[in-house]
């Protein structure tokens, strides 16, 4: 699944209510069929890996930080999973290796290596979620796409959920999730865009969904670029409504 919206317009404050962080007040929200209400709050939360908008990192090893929530990882995993998320190479760069301290905060680190370090030790743990919000801002489109492309593989049946707010983020996404797009394509846009409502979009998202499993992803990419050009446009416009553009 991918999300999409501006800043502000509550993509995180909806992904927060599968790990409970806090409860819906009407309806629910459901984890392999179950209210999340129901479930011991350990147990929700062993099952969700969630990377943060802000990387957050301590101060010890690289490998202590990557094995983090799953202390129990081989030396080998840990490779493994710096490798998926394309931190391999600079980790490997360094003289100490997976043994490099990090400074407190990660400030000895630029913001993309951060990234990379806090999505390996997300994709680490055995979770059954896995929630990327907007963790790959800092990455550019080649980068990010090699990590997609590398995750499913490594991690096939997670469920996946992308929150962005570059539209070619959630593009190069659908590109290596052939395998989730064929069952069911899901894009929730947050707002309105131009007049043309959330509600309006994901119902152009569920007429193609035929198209999807026939292996004719045409369908895929004209929706993306509706939504970017939608998106720009919104965009366009209230820059030049509160006259801030530049």
């Amino acid at each position: 699944m991918a999300i999409l919206g501006a800043t502000g317009c509550g993509k995180t404050s909806l992904v927060n209510l599968i790990p409970r962080f806090y409860d819906v007040t009407e309806g629910a929200v459901l984890v392999d069929g179950v209210d999340v209400r129901e479930y011991n709050q350990k147990a929700l939360r062993e099952k969700v890996a969630v990377v943060l908008q802000k990387s957050e990192l301590f101060s010890a090893t690289i490998e202590e930080n990557i094995s983090w929530g799953n202390p129990q990882a081989s030396a080998e995993a840990v490779k493994a999973a710096a490798v998926t998320a394309q931190a391999d190479s600079f980790i490997s760069s360094t003289a100490e290796k997976y043994d490099t301290i990090v400074a407190e905060r990660g400030m000895s680190l630029s913001g993309g290596q951060k990234q990379r370090l806090s999505i390996a030790r997300a994709i680490l743990k055995p979770a059954e979620i896995l929630i990327l919000d907007d963790s790959t801002s800092a990455l550019d489109l080649k980068t990010e796409s090699d990590f997609y492309g590398a995750l499913q593989e490594f991690s096939p049946q997670s469920t996946k959920i992308i929150i962005a707010q570059r539209i070619a983020s959630v593009a190069v996404y659908f590109v290596h999730e052939k395998r989730m797009v064929l069952g069911m394509l899901a894009v929730v846009i947050c707002g309105t865009l131009c007049g043309v409502s959330a509600p309006g979009l994901q119902s152009k998202a569920v007429d193609i969904i035929a198209g999807e499993r026939t292996g004719d992803f045409s369908g895929t990419l004209a929706l993306m670029l509706t939504v970017y050009l939608l998106y720009s446009a919104s965009s366009l416009v209230q820059g030049l409504l509160s006259g801030r553009l530049s």
